[in-house]
C-alpha cells in the first residue's frame, strides 16, 4: 500500500527541498517518500538512499507541501511524483495488528481498552510475501495507554489544549486551557471546561466549585496500577520479514522470540521498536520490556525505544521540564543482537527522544538515571563503523565498557567470532549452544541477569542469554513445524508437548484492579 501524489513544484534552497503537490498529500513527518520523474533529475531519489534524505520528511507546512533535507545547489523544477512506499509501517501491513481506541485526548477508559493479550508459539514467515505484502510480524495499531494519556495529546486535527503553566488566581481561563497544580514534571494537570476568572473557590482539586470548571487531565505515566496488564508476546519465530515488532503499548512484555529478518522489496529492516505509530511527536510507550530474544537484523536496524517529545505541539525543555523525562523507561536485557546497522540517530540498541530544547546529551535519557536497563546483551557479529558505538541514548553513544560503567548495564558483550548456534539449518540454526563462552565467568547458559522482573510481581528473568533455553528448546522445532499443515490438522487438544515448561507469570491472568474482573 502506498501514497502517490503529483508534484506541482519542487524547490531546493540552502539544502532544504520544498515539495508542493496537486492535492492533499497525507504524508507525515519522518516518512521517506520516493521522488521520481522530476524534470530536473537532481531531485530524484529512491528510498532507502538515506544519504540523500537522512531524516525523512522534515516538516509539513500545510496539506499540499512538505520539506526534507537534500544537499545540492539551489534549484527550481516541476513534474514527477512523490510516492511513499512505506506507508504506516507496522499497522496496515502487519500480520497481527491489535487496534486500540485512538482516544488520545481523554483519560484511559479501562472498559474500552485492549490489554492483557497473550501471543505465543506462532510462526511468522514472509517467504511468500510479494509486492507490499505483510512486512511486519506484530504491531499495535494505535497507542494503548495503560498509564493515562498525555497533556495536549491528540490525533491530527483533534482537540487542541492550550498550555497555561501553573494555575494562578486572578487569571482568565478559557475552555481547553490546561494548567497544573504542583510541579511541571508531575502535575497534576487539569483542563478547563468552562470559561472563568480563577479564585480559590474554583481552584482545581481544592476549590468548592472546581469541578464546574476543571477536569483532571492525566498527562504523565505516574500511575503504575496497570503494570500487570501489558500484552505478553513470547516464544514466536519471525523469519523473512522486514520488521519484527512495533510495540505501542505501555508495560508490554516481549520475550523469548526468535527474529530473523530478511530484506524484501527494499523495505527498511527493524528488529523492534517501541513508539507511537503516529509520526507527530507524541511520546512512545513506557516501561516496555524486550528480553531474552535472539535477533538477526540482516543489516537492518536493531532494538529501538522511541520516547518522542511530550506531545504533538510541545517541546520538551530541560530548562523547565527537568533533565529526566518522567515517561522515559525501557528494558532490553539478555538479548542476542546480530548484524544490526547504524542509522542517522540509531545504534544497534538505542533509546532516542525527539523534540528537545536546552538539553545537554544524554539528557533527558541519561543512563545514570536508571530508567533504561540494558543488562547482559550479546552483540554478535555486528560491524561498528569508525566513530560509532553500539549503544545510544539521547544523542550520546556508548561502548560496552562505557555503558557498563553506568547503572544501565552491568555486563555487555561484543563478540565477532566463534560458533554460537547448534547448526546452520532447520531448528538448529536458531538454537544457541549453552557452552558458548561470553567471558571468563559466563556462558550462554549462565550469563543471563536472572533475578526479579523490573516491576512485575512473581516474574523472574532467565539466567541464560537469548531466546532459547539450552536445557529446554524443543519449542523451536514445534513452532517451525506449524508450517506443515498436517501437524495442525492432526494436533491433539490442549497444549502441545513441545512447549517450554511453565514460564513464571506468563500464562497466569494478572491481578485485577479494584472493581474489575479479569479471567
Amino acid at each position: 500500500w502506498y501514497l502517490e501524489r503529483n508534484i506541482v513544484s519542487i524547490q531546493r534552497s540552502n539544502n532544504i527541498v520544498t515539495v508542493t503537490t496537486d492535492v492533499r498529500h497525507e504524508f507525515q513527518i519522518g516518512w521517506f517518500p520516493d521522488i521520481e520523474g522530476v524534470d530536473d533529475e537532481s531531485f530524484n531519489y529512491h528510498v532507502p538512499d538515506t544519504d540523500v534524505n537522512p531524516d525523512g520528511i522534515l516538516s509539513v507546512p500545510n496539506e499540499t507541501t512538505f520539506t526534507y533535507v537534500q544537499a545540492g545547489p539551489d534549484a527550481i523544477s516541476s513534474g514527477g511524483i512523490a510516492k511513499n512506499t512505506y506507508y504506516d509501517r507496522g499497522t496496515s501491513n502487519a500480520q497481527i495488528a491489535v487496534t486500540s481506541d485512538y482516544a488520545y485526548a481523554k483519560p484511559l477508559n479501562i472498559d474500552a481498552a485492549m490489554f492483557g493479550n497473550v501471543y505465543r508459539y506462532n510462526l511468522f514467515d514472509g517467504t511468500t510475501n510479494v509486492g507490499q505484502g505483510s512486512v511486519v510480524a506484530f504491531a499495535h495499531k494505535g497507542m494503548q495507554r495503560l498509564t493515562g494519556y498525555e497533556l495536549a495529546e491528540t490525533e491530527a486535527g483533534g482537540l487542541v489544549q492550550n498550555q497555561r503553566g501553573a494555575w494562578a488566581a486572578g487569571t482568565s481561563y478559557a475552555v481547553n486551557d490546561v494548567a497544573y497544580v504542583g510541579s511541571v514534571e508531575f502535575g497534576p494537570y487539569y483542563i478547563c471546561i468552562g470559561s472563568h476568572t480563577s479564585d480559590t473557590t474554583n481552584q482545581p482539586a481544592s476549590g468548592a466549585s472546581w469541578q464546574s470548571y476543571w477536569i483532571y487531565n492525566d498527562n504523565l505515566p505516574n500511575d503504575d496500577s496497570m503494570r500487570e496488564y501489558g500484552d505478553k508476546i513470547h516464544h514466536n519465530i519471525i523469519k523473512n520479514l522486514a520488521t519484527g515488532f512495533r510495540i505501542d503499548q505501555d508495560y508490554c512484555q516481549v520475550h523469548n522470540n526468535i527474529i530473523w529478518l530478511k530484506e524484501n522489496n527494499n523495505d527498511t529492516l527493524l528488529i523492534f521498536e517501541s513508539k507511537d505509530g503516529f509520526n507527530g511527536g507524541r511520546r512512545g510507550s513506557t516501561r516496555t520490556c524486550f528480553y531474552n530474544n535472539t535477533a538477526y537484523a540482516d543489516g537492518g536496524m536493531g532494538i529501538g525505544f522511541s520516547v518522542a517529545s511530550r506531545s504533538s505541539d510541545e517541546t520538551y525543555d530541560c530548562a523547565t521540564d527537568g533533565n529526566v523525562t518522567p515517561w522515559g523507561y525501557g528494558y532490553a536485557q539478555n538479548n542476542i543482537i546480530m548484524d544490526a546497522t547504524f542509522g542517522y540517530d540509531s545504534s544497534p540498541l538505542f533509546a532516542e527522544m525527539a523534540g528537545n530544547a536546552n538539553c545537554t546529551p544524554p539528557n533527558p535519557l541519561n543512563p545514570e538515571d536508571g530508567h533504561f536497563l540494558f543488562h547482559r546483551n550479546l552483540f554478535f557479529n555486528n560491524t561498528v563503523p569508525s566513530g560509532r558505538k553500539l549503544i545510544r541514548l539521547s544523542n550520546m553513544e556508548y561502548t560496552p565498557a562505557e555503558i557498563d560503567a553506568t547503572p544501565a548495564s552491568d555486563i555487555t558483550w561484543q563478540i565477532n567470532e566463534g560458533t554460537l548456534f547448534a547448526g546452520s539449518s532447520g531448528a538448529d540454526q536458531y538454537k544457541t549452544i549453552g557452552s558458548f563462552q561470553l567471558d571468563e565467568s559466563h556462558t550462554i547458559s549462565n550469563g543471563g541477569i536472572g533475578g526479579n522482573h523490573p516491576y512485575l510481581e512473581g516474574v523472574t528473568l532467565p539466567t541464560y542469554v537469548g531466546a532459547t533455553n539450552p536445557e529446554d528448546n524443543d519449542w523451536v522445532d514445534g513452532v517451525l513445524g506449524l508450517a506443515t499443515i498436517s501437524n495442525l490438522q492432526n494436533a491433539p487438544s490442549g497444549d502441545p508437548s513441545w512447549i517450554e515448561g511453565t514460564v513464571s507469570g506468563d500464562e497466569i491472568a494478572p491481578n485485577a484492579p479494584s472493581g474489575l474482573n479479569v479471567s
